[in-house]
């Protein structure tokens, strides 16, 4: 099973070095600058429903590292 598991995160890695990954996490950069933008917040329900665009936005912007230390502690689990 966990050679299943390495073969996944490997074939991710391989996706996010892709130039279609870069330009999604350069798209993505802009978007969540625009909405760390404060000045056009309308209330409280306004407020929470950007911070959770901001949350999803910096969730896929930290993939890359999720991915890779996930692929990490599988490869040390399978040298143990």
């Amino acid at each position: 099973m966990a050679s299943t598991d390495i073969q996944h995160y490997e074939y991710l890695q391989a996706m996010l070095l892709t130039a279609g990954w870069e330009e999604l996490t350069g798209e993505l950069e802009g978007m969540r600058e625009i909405l760390a933008d404060v000045t056009h917040i309308n209330g409280s329900d306004d407020l929470f429903y950007k911070k959770g665009q901001i949350n999803i936005i910096d969730l896929l912007l930290r993939f890359p590292d999720t991915v890779s230390d996930a692929l990490d502690d599988l490869q040390g689990v399978n040298n143990d």
